[in-house]
């Protein structure tokens, strides 16, 4: 498992890559874009993403994340 936090400024952008680990996403403030195999998924304020060892990639929102 792996927890992080972190703060992103408005349209940050993150290279696609893999982690062997579980990740867990929590949006506490803004928004931001998981990019996954089958797609783009949006996610606010509030949501919460667990991933275990996909590829992926995201973008902070117009606000930050």
């Amino acid at each position: 498992m792996r927890w992080a936090v972190g703060r992103f400024p408005p349209g940050f952008k993150a290279a696609n890559h893999h982690t062997d680990t579980w990740d867990f996403h929590a949006v506490i403030q803004g928004s931001w874009v998981s990019i996954l195999d089958d797609g783009r998924h949006a996610l606010q304020a509030g949501d919460f993403v667990i991933m275990e060892g996909v590829d992926h990639a995201w973008e902070a929102g117009p606000d930050g994340c």
